[in-house]
């Protein structure tokens, strides 16, 4: 059914993961890649000529920035390089335990975790890069199981000598290591860059939007779409959004919060829709259209950096 693909197609597949051993980027890489513990990409100018380079790290939120990462890249010359594990929070130094059960059995993602920050360090050090972009599924580790009547798993991050498998414990764990992480970034001459969560609407909307729009307005489309109020997604953002803002500006770093671009305090629920277009694909990613609505909105943001670079 050559109707039911979308337009969008062809880009898509232009910006999946490359498998092979393509650019000196990938190459760099080979060992990361073919040991499955990380993925590697190329998107933005991708010109030989690219007036600055940009890596970013991080799990699938960092993946789900493709599209938006990618139009700035085109837009002001930059080649975007993207270097990610599946479930691993890029704070170097720690790594993170998969819930409970990995405590005492971890299972191999975990194992590819614990070596993947470390492999994370060493690439920044010994490659040079403009900026430096840090992206995870933060709130999985530093806030309670229960969100309004959703329960998420609790994952912890830790210190590989001395791991505390509490929220508490990876706050603090978050709260010391994040700014050496920031640190390590910027010794190797690159400015860090990091992306808080972007709002978790709770429920899956696929297919939620599935109604005629003739009989449903804007309002009552994005609380169908929602399964949380913005003040639950607010305050389970709440110590993310506040660490990350306060330690990058205490460190000269630079910080994305999704939540101010997704979420009005007086709303009943965080934005799901731009008009009458989706920005989600599950309940805690953005899809396509919201990767590029997030990254607008940064871009029209006076804290956006990449515009100064091109004057």
């Amino acid at each position: 059914w050559p109707w039911r693909i979308g337009e969008n197609t062809a880009a898509a597949e232009s910006l999946q993961p490359v498998r092979g051993l393509v650019t000196p980027f990938l190459r760099d890489l080979g060992e990361a890649v073919a040991d499955g513990g990380a993925r590697a990409y190329r998107v933005g100018s991708g010109a030989d000529d690219a007036r600055k380079k940009v890596l970013v790290l991080g799990d699938s939120h960092a993946e789900h920035l493709t599209f938006g990462l990618d139009y700035l890249g085109k837009k002001y010359g930059f080649v975007v390089d993207f270097y990610v594990s599946t479930g691993c929070p890029p704070i170097f130094g720690t790594y993170k335990v998969f819930g409970v059960g990995g405590i005492k059995n971890p299972p191999p993602r975990q194992e590819l975790c614990k070596r993947q920050t470390g492999k994370w360090e060493r690439f920044v050090t010994d490659h040079h890069y403009d900026f430096v972009v840090l992206a995870s599924r933060w709130a999985w580790l530093y806030e309670p199981m229960q969100y309004e009547k959703y329960r998420i798993r609790n994952d912890f991050l830790v210190e590989p000598h001395d791991p505390v498998y509490t929220v508490d414990g990876s706050r603090e764990t978050f709260s010391k290591y994040l700014p050496l992480t920031i640190e390590s970034i910027s010794r190797s001459g690159a400015v860090p860059i990091v992306f808080s969560q972007v709002p978790n609407v709770g429920k899956n909307p696929d297919g939620c939007d599935d109604v005629p729009r003739y009989v449903i307005n804007d309002g009552a489309m994005n609380r169908r779409c929602s399964g949380v109020s913005a003040a639950a997604a607010l305050q389970r953002l709440k110590f993310t959004d506040t660490t990350i803002r306060e330690t990058t500006r205490r460190l000269g770093a630079f910080s994305v919060i999704p939540s101010e671009y997704f979420c009005d305090p007086e709303q009943i629920e965080c934005r799901g829709f731009d008009g009458t277009t989706r920005l989600y694909k599950d309940a805690d990613h953005v899809n396509e259209a919201g990767s590029l609505f997030l990254a607008k909105r940064w871009e029209a943001d006076q804290r956006f950096p990449f515009a100064a670079e091109t004057r």
